[in-house]
């Protein structure tokens, strides 16, 4: 059994059962316990955006009820958190997607660039 980080030992002292904080990646935001793939910001994007019912998501995905309303929760009191960690996606992607021409790909297809989150940064090419 490996030695529970800071942050987790955190986790569980705030209620959270289903919650665990990977410490293989850089992640700020924790994953759902037994999945090894399923972030909070997944839960919030599926549930909050797409309107998705987290009874079906839970059974879609396999994992109990409660950790889909865990993670509603720790998204609910970690918004900030959860922005940073898609500003750092964004800006990965970016980075990406100007080193292998992918934009001007897109911009070639569709005539123009579909809108990009956090457009106004500074990491903006």
């Amino acid at each position: 059994m490996s030695k529970k980080s800071r942050r987790q030992i955190l986790l569980e002292r705030e209620g959270y059962r289903f919650l665990e904080f990977r410490t293989e990646t850089k992640s700020k935001e924790p994953y759902i316990k037994g999945t090894g793939r399923i972030r909070v910001s997944d839960v919030f994007y599926w549930v909050r955006t797409n309107k998705k019912s987290p009874k079906k998501l839970a059974v879609w995905w396999q994992v109990p009820v409660e950790a889909i309303y865990e993670a509603l929760r720790w998204a609910d009191e970690n918004r900030e958190v959860l922005r940073q960690e898609a500003k750092k996606e964004w800006k990965d992607f970016l980075k990406w997607a100007h080193q292998t021409g992918y934009l001007e790909r897109v911009r070639l297809v569709r005539g123009k660039l579909p809108p990009i989150p956090f457009q106004d940064e500074e990491y903006m090419c």
